[in-house]
């Protein structure tokens, strides 16, 4: 599993140019999920939330989202995943669609289990999102 973390000042996304989801002053996550994940919910959701983040007053990475939680919009990515054949993208480390949305449904599931407030995207669909990134701040998770 792949996490892409942006710290935004708002994210929407529209599916079909209609605002499906929207947040303010969060994170946008998008989340590349591959064959080996399916028992790494928890190890994601661990590891995401205890990683140091959000910054304090003097502009330092010190507060993780356990410990100053914020809105997430939750997005499935499948191109943080590909292997580059002949520099063509690939996806042979995805798994099959209904199992890729289950273990993407459950992320969210388990972070809104933790009580955060998280909007998500709509698996399989084309999407457009809008957003504001602050800093900018993204990182790179692999799991």
């Amino acid at each position: 599993m792949i996490l892409l973390i942006q710290r935004v000042e708002y994210a929407k996304l529209y599916v079909k140019g209609k605002l499906f989801s929207e947040i303010k002053d969060g994170f946008l996550v998008f989340v590349g999920i591959e064959k080996s994940d399916e028992n790494k919910i928890e190890k994601a959701i661990d590891k995401f939330l205890k990683i140091k983040i959000i910054e304090d007053e003097n502009g330092k990475f010190k507060y993780s989202l356990n410990e100053k939680p914020m809105p997430l919009l939750v997005v499935s990515e499948i191109t943080l995943i590909p292997d580059f054949k002949d520099n063509k993208p690939e996806f042979t480390n995805s798994p099959q669609k209904e199992i890729a949305e289950k273990l993407y449904l459950n992320f969210i599931e388990a972070l809104k289990e933790k009580g955060f407030n998280v909007e998500r995207g709509l698996f399989g669909e084309f999407m457009e999102i809008e957003n504001k990134n602050l800093g900018p701040v993204s990182f790179y998770l692999k799991i």
